[in-house]
Formats: structure tokens, C-alpha cells, sequence
């Protein structure tokens, strides 16, 4: 984990520029990296809305995986685990990284809250 924050550190565009002896130019990495950390929570919202409902014991404790109210409830932990180690890194984050964090709190809350599919 330590390192996956120093590696987001390191540029707030996640693009990084160096000479590459073997082939001779200029190359840029981790131009999409930015774009693929954004797409995580929501690769985990649809892989979770896919699945088959089942339930799942850790302890004492049982919970339902699987269906759209346990997609939403991946999507808020994931969009706040996400963002919030990108806030931590960077000590910012960008207007469309915001509006994607607001939107999700306030359209998954009510969702999970009230069992309704009409909040997404």
C-alpha cells in the first residue's frame, strides 16, 4: 500500500516521461492510469451486480453478495476506499473526481438505506 501512494505521488497526471536508451526516444508511462483508477470502483459495481445473490458468513455475521443493493453498497466502500487513497497521496483531487465521489454518496446512500432502485 505504501508504495502504490508514493507511486500516485509522484505525478498528478499518474504520466511519467524518460529516455528510453533501447529505443532511442522519448517514451511517456502511465498515461492511463489515472483513467483506470477512476474505472475501479465501477468495474467492481458491475462484476458484484453480475453475480448470483448468495450469502456470505464472516463470523457471526451473514450478508447477501450479489443484486443491484449489494452493487451499490460495493460501489460507496470502493469509490471512498479509491478516492479517499488518491486524496491521501495527492492532497487533492480533481473537480470530475469530486463530482464522481458526490454523485456516488448521494445516490448509493439512499439506495441502500431505503431498498429502492429508483435513487440510481
Amino acid at each position: 500500500m505504501e508504495i502504490l501512494l508514493h507511486q500516485l505521488a509522484k505525478a498528478d497526471t499518474f504520466l511519467q516521461i524518460h529516455y528510453d536508451d533501447h529505443l532511442g526516444a522519448v517514451v511517456e508511462t502511465g498515461s492511463n492510469m489515472k483513467q483506470f483508477i477512476d474505472f475501479i470502483p465501477l468495474l467492481i459495481f458491475f462484476t458484484v451486480w453480475a453475480m448470483d445473490e448468495r450469502s456470505v458468513t464472516i463470523g457471526d455475521v451473514e450478508h447477501s453478495v450479489g443484486g443491484i443493493f449489494s452493487a451499490a453498497e460495493f460501489l460507496l466502500a470502493g469509490s471512498i476506499l479509491v478516492y479517499g487513497c488518491l486524496f491521501a497521496a495527492q492532497r487533492r483531487l480533481d473537480k470530475f473526481q469530486w463530482i464522481t465521489v458526490a454523485a456516488v454518496v448521494l445516490f448509493c446512500i439512499p439506495t441502500i438505506i431505503f431498498r429502492d432502485t429508483n435513487f440510481l
